[in-house]
């Protein structure tokens, strides 16, 4: 059966589309947003196609801006209201399960509004509490576009739902895992560890054929397939590599990490993320030249996020070429004076260097 299509809400940056089935319909409604970088405002959203061909029906919220979907705040209310509008007059009667899923900034999302759409489950990827703490500066680029200080709190959490959360406890998310689990009942909170899958782990789940089987199994039925059944072949993934090389240079086993880069590199497995994992390879291996190299191509092909260029001042900072470091710092506080970090790392490398 076709889906039905309905514009809910629609602004600059963010749509809201209902795609649901005429008559009785599906007893499951899979509210979905998108992942940091989206730029596609029409059409299914995130996980939508497979979402629908499970039956399930779908309001796709989608994001092209950098705002962890605040913007949808003021807008919760009235979608909320013509959905329900909607599905009365067309099915008379409610859905069993309203399931909130996304990823990453979309998982953020996914927990941030499951009050708001009365969510019974949410099925969350690797999501972020809060991009504003000091100790994960992953997203400081997104700081300045931010309205509110206030990115997650108690109130935003569904009664009467369960939380599924799959995260990699090798990551920084566990970090956010763990401010989740303050504001989450006990009761309804259900951490997937997914060791050495990166972020977002849903990439480690799709590189190893599992991830559609774990979504439809949480949004469905609200249970975890056991993963050892599966008997999935991790080295299949690309963030399964890189993630132990990175567990290898925190065990400073740089020659470790080498290798295993090396053979995904062999593989045709390059991006922005293994240059910069390189670089703090190289640079534990006091190969200067290589590791400056290395997060250069980082930032040549990742140019817009500023961890980039963090990742070359540490590589100056370890080498001492600390004039070298401190200027890039400086251009990084022109272009972003408000992101008090910089300022922060700046001052520590001066600080270091002082009292050498």
């Amino acid at each position: 059966m076709p889906l039905l299509q309905k514009t809910l809400h629609a602004a600059l940056g963010l749509h809201a589309e209902y795609f649901y089935r005429d008559g009785h319909g599906s007893d499951i409604l899979a509210i979905t947003f998108t992942e940091r970088g989206n730029t596609e405002l029409n059409g299914l959203g995130f996980g939508g196609a497979f979402l629908r061909d499970r039956g399930a029906d779908i309001l796709a919220v989608k994001s092209s801006n950098f705002r962890w979907f605040e913007e949808l705040a003021p807008a919760v209310a009235h979608i909320t209201a013509q959905l329900t509008a909607l599905r009365l007059g067309n099915a008379g009667r409610g859905y069993k399960q309203r399931v909130c899923y996304g990823s990453s900034m979309g998982a953020h999302a996914a927990i941030r509004y499951s009050a708001g759409f009365q969510a019974t489950r949410v099925v969350a990827i690797s999501p972020l509490f809060d991009i504003l703490a000091n100790q994960d500066q992953r997203y400081a680029e997104d700081i300045p576009r931010l309205q509110t200080r206030l990115m997650m709190a108690p109130a935003n959490i569904a009664i009467d739902c369960d939380f599924f959360i799959l995260y990699d406890p090798h990551d920084p998310d566990a970090l956010h895992v763990e401010r989740f689990r303050e504001i989450i009942p006990a009761a309804r909170f259900n951490p997937v560890r997914l060791p050495f899958s990166g972020h977002p782990a849903g990439f480690f789940l799709s590189e190893t054929g599992v991830l559609k089987e774990v979504v439809t199994s949480l949004i469905t039925q609200g249970a975890m397939p056991n993963l050892r059944r599966l008997n999935i072949d991790r080295l299949r993934s690309q963030y399964y590599r890189y993630c132990i090389a990175n567990a290898c240079l925190k065990a400073k086993k740089y020659r470790w990490a080498a290798n295993f880069l090396l053979a995904g590199e062999a593989r045709g497995w390059f991006n922005a993320e293994t240059k910069t994992l390189f670089a703090r390879v190289y640079a534990g291996l006091k190969d200067w030249p290589a590791a400056e190299a290395a997060a250069r191509a980082a930032i040549a092909l990742d140019a817009e996020n500023t961890h980039r260029k963090l990742v070359l001042v540490e590589v100056f900072a370890k080498m001492q070429a600390t004039a070298q470091a401190l200027a890039l710092l400086d251009e990084m506080i022109a272009a972003a004076p408000e992101v008090g970090y910089y300022r922060w790392y700046r001052g520590e490398i001066s600080r270091t260097q002082r009292t050498k």
